[in-house]
């Protein structure tokens, strides 16, 4: 029996949301089912919450709060470390994973810390920035 390995990638769908730019507030463009309002980043064709089939386009942010973050201090393909990222939960959305643009390379910025969403990186991730006041008011807390 002999194989053969197919020269051709195929080539997967891209995992990050879109964004989309709305009277000068940059929001991630997802969806929410119409039965339980669940909110995601993408738009299934069924709810994971519920199984409903009726979903509906919906944009989340500017602002949303940071659940966690890290720094990564090294370097991968196309981007230069160290770079901090972090999960945060949009307004009245989901959860999602950003690049933080205006962060301490040292440490990542506490739960709890207000961002906004200002675009996209050179490749393609959502990027944030954190509200300087936010970060104040959770290093006296």
């Amino acid at each position: 029996m002999t194989s053969t390995k197919s020269s051709t990638k195929q080539k997967l769908a891209d995992p990050r949301p879109k964004i989309t730019e709305e009277d000068g507030h940059y929001l991630v463009v997802g969806g929410q089912c119409s039965e339980c309002d669940y909110s995601m980043i993408t738009a299934p064709p069924l709810c994971p919450r519920c199984g409903n089939s009726t979903m509906k386009e919906e944009t989340f942010g500017p602002k949303g709060k940071v659940f966690s973050s890290t720094v990564m201090h090294f370097s991968l393909e196309g981007r230069k470390g160290p770079t901090t990222l972090a999960y945060i939960d949009l307004e009245q959305g989901p959860r999602l994973l950003v690049h933080i643009n205006n962060f301490s390379e040292d440490y990542g910025p506490p739960p709890g810390s207000i961002v906004t969403i200002v675009g996209q990186t050179e490749q393609g991730d959502p990027a944030v920035i954190v509200s300087k006041s936010s970060t104040n008011e959770n290093s006296n807390a």
